[in-house]
């Protein structure tokens, strides 16, 4: 594309983003002047969803001065534009690059749901995701299954609280598999018109293989951040 995004970590020896393909090529050309037979491989590729895909890679070469040789291992994770990489972004661990993914995937799929499109919210979603809502969360605490279940759920909010949003306080990555999130809905209520808000909740997410396989929503937050050690 011809405003590809090549962007390095802070960490790297050149940080920040390059945009056009020029700035891409002249990226790698970097790297082939630095090392002798440079080669970077993908070993994994993890689609989270559409736009959105996490990739582990094997670096091998040798210093063109020292010919020493070194292998790394990193992950990356590209945005693409229908069939075209829109960003490509370099992380330095795996770990770093998946926990990025998770994380901007549950949002995106927040910000589908908070537009009302179901089917694009859930394309983040394992067909049999288990969406554990807890007891505090009344009249619809238990466990609901597959995108059928999470879509029931839905709806019974839609059915009393119209034109709801979603207010996203918080999206962040607990770790490489675990995303945390925490909301508020507003709206109207159903028949009256009259503007609510619900309390705030907080959504422990799990990945695997780039889809939430469970989430758990509970009405208390504080409980929620301490058990996943971020209080």
């Amino acid at each position: 594309m011809p405003d590809i995004e090549f962007v390095n970590p802070e960490s790297a020896a050149e940080p920040g983003t390059r945009v056009g393909p020029d700035a891409f090529r002249a990226a790698f050309e970097g790297l082939h002047a630095n090392f002798e037979a440079f080669r970077c491989e993908p070993e994994r590729i993890t689609p989270f969803r559409h736009s959105l895909v996490g990739v582990v890679a094997r670096s091998t070469g040798s210093g063109r001065m020292s010919a020493i040789p070194f292998e790394e291992v990193h992950g990356h994770v590209l945005t693409l534009s229908g069939e075209l990489i829109r960003r490509f972004e370099w992380f330095q661990t795996v770990d770093a690059a998946y926990a990025a993914a998770a994380e901007r995937s549950f949002r995106a799929g927040m910000e589908s749901y908070s537009r009302g499109d179901y089917d694009e919210a859930l394309t983040g979603f394992h067909p049999d995701i288990e969406w554990w809502v807890a007891d505090n969360v009344t009249p619809d605490a238990g466990l609901f299954r597959g995108h059928e279940g999470v879509r029931r759920f839905w709806t019974n909010w839609a059915e009393v609280m119209e034109d709801m949003s979603l207010d996203i306080e918080l999206c962040t990555a607990i770790d490489r598999d675990r995303v945390l999130a925490v909301t508020r809905a507003s709206g109207k209520g159903a028949g009256s018109g009259i503007a609510v808000a619900s309390g705030r909740f907080a959504q422990v997410a799990e990945f695997e293989d780039g889809l939430a396989v469970r989430v758990r929503l509970s009405a208390d937050v504080r409980a929620t951040r301490a058990s996943v050690g971020l209080d």
